[in-house]
């Protein structure tokens, strides 16, 4: 019997595509909330609840969903070459 150090895993090493996965991810939280919490931060100075909240939100979602197409399309470009050149 091995102990389990001294076993080669595949899943103890970190995938490549992984750690860019995550701050594709991370970007898209930050889109959406930085825009809300500048809203919250407005309202608050300004006096105007909760209309620059919600004017931060749209905007925030407006700019997740172009980034995940963009994203997106971004993937189906490489995919699509990839499957080309093979």
């Amino acid at each position: 019997m091995t102990s389990p150090d001294s076993r080669s895993d595949s899943t103890d090493r970190p995938q490549p595509g992984l750690a860019r996965e995550w701050v594709k991810m991370s970007q898209a939280g930050s889109l959406l909330i930085g825009p809300s919490v500048l809203g919250v931060l407005l309202d608050w100075q300004l006096a105007t609840l909760p209309w620059l909240t919600v004017i931060g939100v749209i905007v925030g979602l407006v700019s997740v969903l172009g980034f995940l197409l963009r994203v997106t399309q971004l993937s189906q470009d490489a995919t699509s070459s990839s499957n080309n050149a093979g």
